[in-house]
């Protein structure tokens, strides 16, 4: 069984193609109670969304998520080999706005190779050293969950603009399959990066409603 519906649930096994991209969303839902609408995910058409207000994460695809019922979902339960959710019905809170904080008019960009759960911290420590060398920067804990083997791009514009990371794979013959990953989060200032090992900092927030 690689995905099942029950009533309200969705349990994804990781032999389906969709464990990867569900679990790479909701690694960066909040994990306090007390901010329940980031504490679930949503799917959203054909895009699934999580946040905790730092890092917003995004995948879509054609295919995926069109049988899904929309809406907020919990987490019941996430292992290496299991993810259960479930829709959840008259949420108080709405989810935020994340489609006004997506930025779309930055032009400058790097390619950069987060690796995959096998290569462990190499990518990411050249994926920083790249992000320095821009002048900008970077929690590795942000970086870490892009450790999916995708090849990405970052899109980069002001210090108090958020950092917009890219990946996707096309498919020319059959672009119900095309999928996009995305990251988003807020820099650092290399000042505050330089002393993150001995000096506890408070996280840029995305300016997310």
């Amino acid at each position: 069984m690689e995905t099942a519906k029950l009533q309200n649930r969705l349990i994804i096994t990781r032999c389906s193609a969709k464990f990867k991209a569900v679990a790479f969303a909701i690694s960066v839902r909040a994990k306090e109670n007390m901010r329940y609408a980031i504490s679930c995910v949503k799917i959203d058409g054909d895009k699934i969304i999580a946040t905790d207000g730092k890092r917003l994460h995004i995948y879509q695809n054609p295919l995926f998520f069109a049988d899904c019922a929309p809406g907020m979902y919990e987490v019941i339960r996430q292992t290496k080999s299991e993810i259960d959710l479930l829709l959840k019905e008259n949420v108080e809170l709405p989810f935020p706005k994340y489609e006004d904080i997506i930025p779309t008019d930055y032009t400058d960009y790097f390619k950069s190779d987060f690796g995959d759960e096998t290569t462990r911290t190499f990518p990411i420590s050249q994926a920083l050293y790249a992000f320095y060398s821009k002048g900008i920067g970077v929690r590795i804990e942000h970086l870490t969950p892009l450790n999916i083997g995708e090849n990405w791009q970052v899109f980069f514009g002001a210090p108090d603009r958020p950092i917009l990371c890219k990946a996707e794979n096309i498919y020319e013959a059959d672009h119900e399959r095309d999928e996009h990953f995305m990251a988003i989060f807020m820099p650092h200032t290399l000042d505050a990066i330089q002393f993150l090992s001995t000096r506890p900092i408070e996280t840029p927030v995305l300016p997310i409603a």
